[in-house]
């Protein structure tokens, strides 16, 4: 391997690294999403995900805190996100398969971090 090759190591310990990393990987793909031609008819629904998400991570981001973001709310967002992702699997559903993946590793963190208080 390269020298200058990048290397990430993740795990859904609460740090920073890995707050900020699992919320660029959750926000990236339902960015994309939100202009995808094959979502075209929830691109308002996906767009109010996003807009959640977002908020967590600046709510996250001024306070260094996670407990802002409930499991009840991690939840609906994990069910609308599975319910688009079974829509979407056929056509072209990578967006919002990763979305999916990273919401559940999202929430992974935030029980670590409620743990750990």
């Amino acid at each position: 391997m390269a020298s200058n090759d990048l290397i990430i190591k993740y795990n859904t310990n609460p740090t920073n690294d890995n707050i900020y990393y699992a919320f660029q990987r959750l926000i990236t793909p339902l960015s994309i999403a939100t202009k995808f031609e094959p979502y075209k008819e929830s691109w308002n629904e996906i767009n109010d995900i996003l807009n959640k998400i977002i908020e967590w991570s600046i709510k996250y981001d001024k306070n260094k805190d996670l407990s802002a973001i409930k499991q009840e709310d991690i939840k609906i967002i994990i069910d609308k996100l599975y319910d688009l992702d079974g829509k979407y699997l056929s056509e072209d559903g990578l967006y919002m398969e990763e979305a999916y993946e990273w919401i559940l590793q999202l929430q992974n963190i935030v029980n670590n971090y409620s743990q750990g208080e």
